[in-house]
């Protein structure tokens, strides 16, 4: 099962949720309004199968998006991805 993305030309398998997903932000340096609508799509979709959306490495101007939308609780957030994959 495949869901599309909400960009022209990319799609996403559908996993099982057995432990979740984890998104590396780490080396993200910049997230306009189209970012921020693919971080929330993939949040429904992870919630939809029932399974766990971590960011990773959240930092800087995500951070700060995060928190002036409101988003920030949102999201299940780790300091890292090593810290993301033990949590999982």
């Amino acid at each position: 099962m495949r869901y599309p993305s909400r960009r022209p030309g990319r799609t996403e398998a559908a996993r099982p949720a057995t432990r979740g997903r984890r998104s590396d932000v780490t080396a993200l340096t910049f997230c306009d309004s189209t970012g921020v609508s693919e971080m929330i799509a993939s949040l429904r979709r992870s919630r939809a199968l029932g399974a766990r959306l971590v960011l990773a490495g959240v930092h800087g101007t995500l951070e700060r998006i995060l928190t002036i939308t409101g988003l920030r609780s949102a999201f299940e957030l780790s300091p890292s991805v090593e810290e993301a994959l033990q949590e999982m």
